[in-house]
C-alpha cells in the first residue's frame, strides 16, 4: 500500500479530506479505462484518488489527450461514467448513515491530545536547521507518482521525520575554545586582558546562541503544533475512510503503528528538548559563576588602579602648583625688569625729543628771520618800483597837461588873430570861421575832468597800495603763526606716535603673558577634568567602556604602547 508523502500543507489536507468525504458518500472520481489504473484504484484507491487528483491539476494541459479528467480534478457530487455495479465492486459504495464520523473523530483527537508532548524546554548549544521541509515543486512532472501507484506490491515507502536528527554537541569550528591552564606552583595564573576579553565575547556569544535556539524552538514547536493537527486531520479522515471500507482495518493497523513511531519520535524530542534544557540551565550556572568571578576581580583591579591615580594625580598636580608658582614668580621679576627697562628708554627719549625740540625751535627761529628780511626786503623794492612807476605817471600826465594848457593857448592866439582877421571880413565870413572853435570850451572843461579822474584813479591806487601793504603784513604773521603751530602739531605727532609704538609693545607683552596664564589654567583645568573623567570611570566600574585620555596626559601615553587596560596603565610623569 502507498501512503502520502509525510509533510502536508493546508491545501494538501483541505482536498484530501474533500476526496475521502467523496469517496465515503460513494461520488468517486471518474478514470478512464485503463485496466492498471482500475487494478491500483481497487487495490489501493486511497492512495490512487489522491494522486491522481494532484496530477491531473499539475498535468491537465499536457495529458489531455491520454485522460478524460476535468481539469478541476474532481466532479460534482453524484457524477460518474462508470455504472453502479463497477462502483460498488470496487468498494465505492455509498453510505446511508455516517453518524460514527463525529464520535470516532473526537476520541481520535482525545486520543492524539494525549500522547502529544509538551515541549517548552529551550534547545541548548546544538544548532537546528529550519523545520519546513523543501515541498516538491508544482511544475515539475510527477512520474515518480504515477508509476509508484501503478504496481500492486504492498510495500509502503519510508515516513520523513518531522524533526532534524540531533547534531553533536562539539563546539562549532567558528567558536573560539576554551583553553583550561593548568596552575603553576599551585596558584592560578592571572588572566591577561586578551583572555578575559576572549571570555567576554564567549559569553555574549552563548547568550545570543541560546536567544536564537530559543527563537528556533519556538519556531519548531509551531511546526510540531501544525504537524500534529495535520496528523489529527489525516487520523480522523482515514479512520473515517477505513470504518466505511473493507480493507480499513490494515490500513488502521498501519496508521496506528505510523502514529505510535510518531508518539516514540515527539517523546524523543521532548527528552532531547528536556536534556538541553538541563545543558542551557548548566551553562547559564556556569556564565552566572564566570560573571561573578570576573566582576569581583574587575572590582579588585579597578580599586587597586583606583588608588595609584589617586596617587598619581596628587603628585602630578603639585608638581604642576610648584612649577605654576615658579613661572609666576620668574614672569613677574621678567615683566619688572622689562617695565623698568621701558620706562628708563622711555625717559631718554624724552630728554633727546626735547633737545632736539629746541634745536629744530631756534633752526626755525633763524629761517623766519631771515625769510622775514627777505619779504621785508622785497617790499621795499615793491613799493620803491611803486613810487617810481606814480612818479612816470604823474610826469606823463603833468606833461600832457602842459601841452594841453599850451594847446589851448596857441588856439586862444589863433583866435584873436583870426578875430582880428575877420573883422574885415563879413559876419557870415566869421561865423563860418567860427563854426569849428565853437565847442573849445567843451572840450577844455571835459579834459580837466577828465584829468580830475586821473588823479581821483591815483589816489585810490595809492590807499589799496597802502591796504596792500598791510595785507602783506598780516599774511606774513599768520604764515608764521601757522608754522609754528604746523611745527607743534608735527612734535605733537611724532610723540604720540612713539607713544603708541611704546603703548602698543606693552599691550603685545601684556597680552602675551595673558595668554601664556590662560593656557597654564587651561591646562590646569583639563588635567583635572581628565582625572575627575578617570575617577568617575573607576568608581562606576564600566569594563566594556574604553578610556579617552588627552594626548598629553601621562596615562594617555603610558598606555599608547598596549591595549587600554587597567592593567597596563603607565606612570610615566610628563
Amino acid at each position: 500500500m502507498t501512503t502520502p508523502p509525510s509533510v502536508y500543507t493546508a491545501t494538501d489536507l483541505v482536498e484530501y479530506s474533500m476526496v475521502i468525504e467523496q469517496l465515503s458518500s460513494g461520488k468517486g472520481v471518474p478514470f478512464d479505462g485503463d485496466s492498471v489504473q482500475l487494478e491500483f484504484l481497487h487495490s489501493d484507491p486511497f492512495a490512487r484518488t489522491f494522486w491522481r487528483r494532484k496530477d491531473l491539476k499539475k498535468a491537465s494541459n499536457s495529458n489531455a489527450a491520454k485522460s478524460s479528467l476535468p481539469k478541476s480534478g474532481l466532479r460534482p457530487p453524484g457524477y460518474s461514467r462508470l455504472p453502479a455495479a463497477k462502483l460498488a465492486a470496487f468498494g465505492f459504495v455509498r453510505s446511508s448513515s455516517v453518524s460514527a464520523v463525529p464520535s470516532t473523530q473526537s476520541l481520535d483527537s482525545v486520543q492524539l491530545e494525549q500522547s502529544r508532548p509538551v515541549t517548552r524546554s529551550t534547545f541548548g548549544t546544538e544548532e537546528q536547521p529550519p523545520l519546513k521541509p523543501t515541498l516538491p515543486s508544482k511544475d515539475t512532472p510527477k512520474g515518480a507518482g504515477r508509476a509508484a501507484p501503478a504496481s500492486t506490491s504492498n510495500a509502503t515507502t519510508p515516513r520523513r521525520s518531522l524533526l532534524p536528527a540531533p547534531k553533536s554537541t562539539s563546539t562549532p569550528a567558528g567558536y573560539p575554545k576554551q583553553r583550561t591552564t593548568a596552575p603553576r606552583n599551585g596558584f592560578a595564573p592571572k588572566p591577561d586582558l586578551q583572555a578575559r576579553e576572549a571570555e567576554r565575547q564567549l559569553a555574549q556569544r552563548l547568550r545570543d546562541r541560546c536567544e536564537w535556539q530559543a527563537r528556533q524552538l519556538g519556531l519548531a514547536r509551531g511546526e510540531l503544533k501544525r504537524a500534529i493537527r495535520g496528523f489529527d486531520t489525516l487520523a480522523v479522515s482515514t479512520q473515517h475512510f477505513f470504518r466505511k471500507s473493507e480493507s480499513a482495518l490494515a490500513k488502521e493497523k498501519e496508521l496506528t503503528v505510523e502514529l505510535a513511531s510518531i508518539r516514540d519520535e515527539v517523546a524523543f524530542n521532548t527528552a532531547k528538548c528536556e536534556k538541553l534544557q538541563k545543558e542551557k540551565e548548566a551553562l547559564e550556572r556556569r556564565f552566572e559563576e564566570e560573571l561573578r568571578r570576573l566582576g569581583w576581580q574587575q572590582q579588585a583591579e579597578v580599586q587597586e588602579l583606583r588608588e595609584r591615580l589617586q596617587q598619581q594625580f596628587q603628585t602630578e598636580s603639585a608638581r604642576l602648583r610648584a612649577e605654576h608658582q615658579d613661572q609666576l614668580l620668574r614672569m613677574r621679576c621678567q615683566h619688572q625688569e622689562q617695565v623698568e627697562d621701558i620706562t628708563a628708554s622711555h625717559e631718554a627719549a624724552l630728554l633727546e625729543m626735547e633737545n632736539n625740540h629746541t634745536v629744530a625751535i631756534t633752526i626755525l627761529q633763524d629761517d623766519h628771520d631771515h625769510k622775514v628780511q627777505e619779504l621785508i626786503s622785497a617790499h621795499e623794492f615793491e613799493k620803491k618800483e611803486l613810487e617810481e612807476n606814480f612818479e612816470k605817471l604823474r610826469l606823463s600826465l603833468q606833461d600832457q597837461v602842459d601841452m594841453l594848457t599850451f594847446q589851448s593857448q596857441s588856439l586862444r592866439d589863433r583866435a584873436q588873430r583870426f578875430e582880428e582877421a575877420l573883422r574885415k571880413t563879413t559876419e557870415e565870413q566869421l561865423e563860418i570861421a567860427l563854426a569849428p572853435y565853437q565847442h573849445l570850451e567843451e572840450d577844455m572843461q571835459s579834459l580837466k575832468q577828465v584829468l580830475e579822474m586821473k588823479n581821483q584813479q591815483i589816489h585810490l591806487q595809492e590807499k589799496k597800495i597802502i591796504e596792500l601793504e598791510k595785507l602783506v603784513e598780516k599774511n606774513i604773521i599768520l604764515e608764521e603763526k601757522i608754522q609754528v603751530l604746523q611745527q607743534q602739531n608735527e612734535d605733537l605727532k611724532a610723540r604720540i606716535d612713539q607713544n603708541t609704538v611704546v603703548t602698543r609693545q606693552l599691550s603685545e607683552e601684556n597680552a602675551n603673558l595673558q595668554e601664556y596664564v590662560e593656557k597654564e589654567t587651561q591646562e590646569k583645568k583639563r588635567l583635572s577634568r581628565t582625572n575627575e573623567e578617570l575617577l568617575w570611570k573607576l568608581q562606576t566600574g564600566d569594563p566594556t567602556s574604553p578610556i579617552k585620555l588627552s594626548p598629553t596626559s601621562p596615562v594617555y601615553r603610558g598606555s599608547s604602547s598596549g591595549p587600554s587596560s587597567p592593567a597596563r596603565v603607565g606612570t610615566t610623569p610628563r
